[in-house]
């Protein structure tokens, strides 16, 4: 079943209201994300809703998912007031930033988000405070990267390093002309922010970097069944970040089948590789389930004969992003 906008709003408000009843545990709590945007918030007819809840200490879990329905749940992030005291500092910061810019306010009694969400948006969108914003993305992406190439990490490790060095690259070319881009909209929405700063080729650097090029459709399905598999085992661990909760399973697995029915492979492939390889990760080194990861990432070019081309190809995607930075600033004259 499908919710309008403004329905998930007063979802997201009631979840709100029920934990605030009777206590002052919840000292603030925000709506951010794609349910505040114009854009379609549904994908394969599966959406979830962010909502950030302020604390005066960091509770037992900072992220945790509520399920609505079999299509919706909630995904919740668990902050402490610290994070909010210096609210200038949030200019520079690359998704937190723009999530206080763009929220809506559920709860603050404390004022705690009005005083914040005013400070940031002040000169929130000043040459100086964009590139900040992308480069420490582009930092994120340069230890991620020097992380692999200094030492001799295990295969899980290694591919999940060059994912998030990739995803952080990429989103730091993006926070050029809007918010980074989560997960299940990167391969969406960024060739129109590659084309925006002038890098069109940067999307197609991108799906290289994930071997997108030895990666059909029909092996995407023919992948699906142990990306199942790794996933319910993992999100079977309760100790686990809500990232790999068992409600989220069909948030991905629907998309999945959307994207593909669409001819969209490029969508499925980001995700499922970063989902499946967190998955992995999170399973006993010998587990069987692992099997099928590593022959997908093997295909991908991750491991094996093709290793050293990937991580020179990574190096040389990095050195793009920095130079683009470099330029903007000088025509920013920053």
């Amino acid at each position: 079943m499908r919710f309008n906008r403004q329905q998930l709003h007063k979802i997201a408000q009631e979840n709100v209201n029920q934990r605030i009843s009777g206590n002052r545990i919840v000292q603030a709590a925000y709506l951010f994300g794609s349910v505040l945007e114009e854009r379609e918030t549904w994908i394969g007819d599966v959406t979830d809703i962010d909502l950030v809840l302020i604390h005066e200490i960091q509770p037992p879990r900072s992220r945790e998912t509520v399920p609505v329905n079999a299509d919706l749940h909630l995904d919740i992030y668990h902050h402490t007031r610290d994070r909010y005291r210096q609210p200038r500092d949030l200019r520079a910061e690359p998704w937190w930033g723009p999530a206080v810019y763009g929220c809506k306010i559920l709860h603050d009694p404390g004022h705690i988000l009005h005083l914040a969400q005013a400070s940031v948006r002040d000169q929130f969108n000043q040459p100086a405070n964009i590139l900040a914003r992308a480069g420490s993305l582009v930092r994120a992406a340069r230890v991620s990267w020097q992380r692999v190439n200094d030492g001799q990490p295990a295969a899980i490790d290694r591919v999940a390093l060059v994912l998030q060095s990739a995803a952080d690259a990429a989103n730091a070319a993006a926070s050029l002309n809007g918010p980074p881009l989560a997960e299940r909209r990167l391969l969406a929405e960024f060739p129109a922010r590659a084309e925006a700063c002038g890098r069109p080729g940067l999307y197609v650097g991108l799906l290289g970097l994930l071997g997108g090029a030895a990666a059909s459709a029909d092996d995407l399905r023919r992948w699906l069944p142990g990306w199942r598999t790794a996933y319910r085992l993992a999100a079977s661990n309760s100790e686990l970040e809500a990232g790999l909760d068992p409600s989220r399973e069909g948030y991905f697995a629907k998309a999945f089948d959307a994207w593909l029915g669409d001819g969209r492979p490029a969508e499925t492939l980001w995700v499922l590789l970063q989902t499946w390889t967190a998955a992995c990760a999170a399973l006993p080194e010998e587990h069987p389930s692992r099997i099928p990861w590593r022959a997908a990432v093997e295909q991908l070019g991750f491991v094996g004969e093709k290793w050293p081309d990937r991580l020179a190809a990574l190096e040389s995607y990095l050195d793009q992003i920095e130079d683009l930075l470099d330029r903007w600033s000088v025509q920013l004259g920053e």
